[in-house]
């Protein structure tokens, strides 16, 4: 098996037209992510591989769907764009979370 080491689930509708809101739909919601991750660990758990992750339009995404996702073993970067319904605390929590996967990255790879 491959290493999965970039995921893009990024709204179509999002990357055509960023500044259109769209409140009413989204292409994943919370339990979504919270299966995504499940899948992400089991399948990472022998080895811990950098992960680049991109959400971008999932508009239905909320404080469930980072909680899940701070259980990612390492997390090196995140695009949230058009995720409107996530706090500025949801976010912090996030860049928190790559920080520390790009420092771990960093400290694998003996530069840190």
């Amino acid at each position: 098996m491959l290493p999965l080491r970039e995921l893009a689930l990024d709204s179509h509708a999002y990357r055509q037209q960023p500044s259109m809101p769209r409140p009413q739909y989204s292409h994943l919601d919370n339990e979504g992510v919270k299966g995504l991750v499940d899948s992400i660990c089991q399948r990472m758990r022998s080895e811990m591989m950098p992960l680049k992750l991109s959400l971008c339009g999932a508009t239905a995404l909320k404080q469930e769907a980072v909680s899940a996702l701070l259980r990612l073993p390492m997390l090196t970067a995140i695009d949230t764009g058009g995720c409107i319904k996530l706090t500025p605390m949801d976010r912090m929590r996030l860049v928190a979370k790559v920080k520390a996967g790009q420092g771990m990255l960093d400290s694998k790879n003996g530069s840190g």
